[in-house]
């Protein structure tokens, strides 16, 4: 017969006040012992510090018996184990992190150990991740609660053999279920005894809710191995994504390769969720992820695309999305329900949607992609097709809803990329322009008869034998339409063929003075003796140009560049400062460049600026030049800035940032030494990152140390407002989604060479492990004087 052996019993008080580290260890001391047993806590507060668990041992907590952690300097881990098997906590009591301030308290940490199950007990207040299991083997979480913790609530690091069923997490700050391969430190020599390996993962019965993090998530850490995973009739309710597989941090140059396979959802009701999945792996190389299906999900009120990104050397392959339904959602062809990028070989079917729009779905570079039975309303397109790299993308014919576009193909996309193609179309011109003007594209329209099943036509259309435009559309069976097209702008004056396969049109172009267009995007790049400006000129009329172009700092003229262009001719423009840049220098390119600038991209800076919409396109590496990771730091970035002095309300809108690595960042920055090296480096941040489809992040170096001292994440999307109130040394964070309804976060950066004046800036940096850059697009950047 199982031993008890009662906490009381050994000299716990459980009044709430006074420690009883000292009788429960004792009591686990005791049952170890004499051969395990159940170390029993009858109701009442326990307060301790950390406990030490023991093999053989049961700590059962009876319904109002709550253990309390107390607060102890030096400790991080509340109840912990090591190479111990044979452990359970059960019962209905409940064990409290108190939410312990500063870096936290993991309140359950059990490292290369067997045989661990939890039962019915309720986990509360964690201070960092609630439950970790590093390493361990056969672990069943059985009923239990997890609730109001301040970062992850379950962590599997290495493990194998898992069974998670009927738990309720509730307010998780950070990741609800993670699974990661990953070592102590990101050293090799602390891995685990099992290696790099995840694997025979089951979770069932699962309510997930009141998060704006993922209900389920493989990675960041991401070493060796993850296989056979398996998440079942769940409800997940206010959260991020259903399903996260994301790479990060490639911190040890040991690490094995990368795979992530045989990962499998279904039967989910979500609702009130960011969207459906996200699958990135833009900060690794040469991972491979496979065998990934969703099946049998129901979403309500998706607020962003789902993701599945690969890349050209590392295509995710076997994807499977079927019996998903959406509800409540307001998405098109410009923000679709999925974009799948570099996926090798998926099926997307049975989908429906209720709501005025279609579930638009973005292909780019993908192969052999099948959609069927898919049920969709009438408004929009069903697919769109990008990439040269696009093959075998199959539409299951019989199966589409009428949409009056099935399908848009971009003009990289290779013949018979999109299948099934209509077999023998009947087409003649029915429409098109006499003349045209030079600089202008020539507007006609084909009449097509469909004679047979439905498919994809698309046809090249020539002018005097050069490729100019293609004319496509998907047809219905017995379908006849009319599609127009533009070709690319003429310049040879004079008669011309407008052809397409046959059928020819004869127009004139008529010619026309020129006409000078500045691609409103510059290049600046640092060279030895200041800065070169780097302009795309073209001449958009009918006749020959001459033109000039002048560089201007503080309105004194540094360069000039005379040239000429013929009709249509492109060339690249370059302006040299040849001089250094001192501190509040302004430069101008009359009519199309008048700002300060940063730049200190590892790769290139490119700016921007047409009305009140500014893009900015950066480098920047995910390491720095002696190989540290730079982890949520700017270090490399471009910048268009403004010298501010005494108070000041900085705003921006970010409306969007290429997906070059989870903490990319594209927002409002402030600092001191942007315009004058030898100021103080402290730094308060707010930005938006790819990271779950879009974030805030804000953030400070208080003592211009380099590192972070303050950081929040912010519930954001793009499109969102950010502003930053500087008052004194004191700044503020504030957000919006309509510019009227603002929210404040409640962390407040303290910047004591704040009194000084300020550098205000929109910036980007691509935190690429690729040496990629990132394009970031800002709306109405801001600065008003307090």
């Amino acid at each position: 017969m199982e031993r008890a052996f009662s906490v009381i019993q050994f000299g716990a008080t459980g009044n709430g006040e006074t420690p009883d580290t000292k009788a429960i260890q004792s009591a686990i001391d005791a049952c170890h012992e004499n051969g395990g047993g159940t170390v029993y806590f009858p109701p009442g507060n326990y307060v301790s510090a950390g406990l030490t668990l023991k093999s053989n041992v049961t700590l059962e907590l009876e319904a109002g018996a709550t253990l309390l952690k107390k607060t102890e300097p030096g400790e991080n881990v509340f109840l912990q184990g090591e190479r111990i098997e044979n452990v359970t906590i059960k019962g209905r009591g409940a064990i409290d992190g108190r939410l312990i301030p500063g870096r936290g308290v993991f309140t359950l940490v059990i490292r290369n150990s067997g045989n661990i199950r939890m039962e019915q007990v309720k986990v509360l207040n964690s201070s960092d991740w609630a439950l970790t299991f590093n390493g361990c083997s056969h672990v069943k979480l059985l009923g239990i609660s997890i609730i109001d913790g301040r970062k992850d609530s379950i962590d599997l690091v290495c493990c194998q053999n898992v069974q998670i069923d009927g738990v309720y997490i509730k307010g998780s700050g950070d990741d609800c279920i993670c699974i990661k391969n990953e070592s102590e430190g990101h050293r090799y020599d602390t891995r685990p005894d099992c290696g790099f390996l995840s694997e025979n993962i089951v979770v069932s019965n699962t309510v997930i809710e009141d998060t704006t993090h993922p209900a389920f998530k493989i990675g960041t850490g991401t070493a060796g191995i993850f296989r056979n995973i398996i998440v079942h009739d769940c409800i997940f309710r206010n959260f991020n994504s259903v399903c996260c597989i994301q790479l990060m941090r490639p911190t040890m140059k040991e690490t094995p390769d990368r795979v992530i396979e045989n990962v499998r959802m279904s039967n989910i009701f979500a609702e009130g969720c960011n969207c459906l999945v996200d699958i990135t792996q833009v900060d690794v190389a040469g991972p491979i992820i496979r065998n990934i299906s969703l099946e049998n999900i129901r979403l309500e009120s998706v607020k962003r695309v789902s993701r599945i990104m690969g890349y050209a050397g590392a295509p995710i392959e076997n994807v499977s999305l079927k019996g998903i339904s959406f509800a409540g959602q307001v998405l098109t062809s410009e923000n679709p329900l999925l974009k799948m990028e570099y996926v090798n070989r998926a099926v997307v079917s049975e989908w429906s949607v209720e709501g005025e729009y279609s579930p638009v779905i973005s292909l780019k570079n993908c192969k052999e992609v099948l959609t069927d039975k898919i049920l969709s309303s009438q408004k929009a397109p069903l697919l769109k097709v990008e990439g040269s790299d696009s093959e075998r993308i199959v539409l299951d014919t019989g199966c589409l809803a009428t949409a009056p576009e099935a399908v848009i193909a971009a003009e990289d996309v290779p013949e018979r990329a999109v299948l099934p193609e209509v077999a023998g179309p009947e087409y003649s011109f029915v429409e098109g322009e006499l003349s045209v003007l030079a600089g202008s594209g020539f507007n006609g329209k084909l009449m097509v008869k469909n004679k047979g099943a439905e498919g994809w036509f698309r046809r090249q259309v020539t002018v005097n034998g050069r490729p100019a435009a293609l004319a496509e559309s998907w047809l219905y069976r017995g379908e006849t339409k009319e599609i127009p097209f533009t070709t690319c702008p003429l310049y040879e004056t004079g008669k011309c063929r407008v052809s397409v396969e046959g059928q020819e049109w004869e127009t004139e172009v008529i010619q026309t003075p020129g006409k000078l267009w500045i691609d409103p995007s510059v290049e600046v790049r640092e060279e030895a003796a200041g800065f070169a400006f780097l302009l795309r000129a073209q001449n958009l009329g009918g006749t020959k140009l001459t033109e000039a172009l002048y560089l201007k700092k503080n309105d004194v003229v540094l360069d000039e560049a005379a040239f000429a262009l013929m009709p249509g001719e492109e060339k690249e423009i370059c302006l040299r400062s040849k001089c250094p840049h001192t501190e509040g220098d302004r430069y101008q390119i009359p009519g199309y460049l008048d700002w300060n600038f940063r730049l200190a991209a590892n790769t290139c800076s490119k700016y921007e600026m047409e009305g009140n919409r500014i893009s900015i396109t950066a480098g920047g590496k995910l390491y720095s030049d002696t190989g540290e990771l730079e982890y949520l730091r700017i270090f490399e970035y471009a910048a268009m800035y403004q010298r501010t002095e005494g108070d000041f309300e900085a705003t921006v809108r970010v409306m969007s940032q290429d997906f070059t690595g989870q903490y990319a960042s594209a927002g409002l920055l402030i600092c001191n030494n942007m315009s004058r090296a030898e100021e103080d480096r402290s730094l308060v941040v707010m930005t938006m990152a790819p990271k779950y489809g879009a974030m805030g992040i804000w953030r400070a170096d208080e003592d211009g140390d380099g590192e972070t001292e303050m950081q929040t994440c912010l519930s954001a999307n793009y499109g969102y407002w950010l502003r930053i109130v500087k008052r004194g040394n004191v700044f503020r964070a504030y957000y919006s989604s309509d510019y009227e309804n603002w929210k404040m976060d409640p962390n407040i950066a303290r910047v004591t060479a704040a009194e000084k004046t300020q550098d205000v800036a929109v910036f980007s940096y691509a935190n690429s492990v690729r040496n990629e850059v990132c394009r970031a697009v800002f709306q109405d950047f801001t600065i008003r004087k307090l």
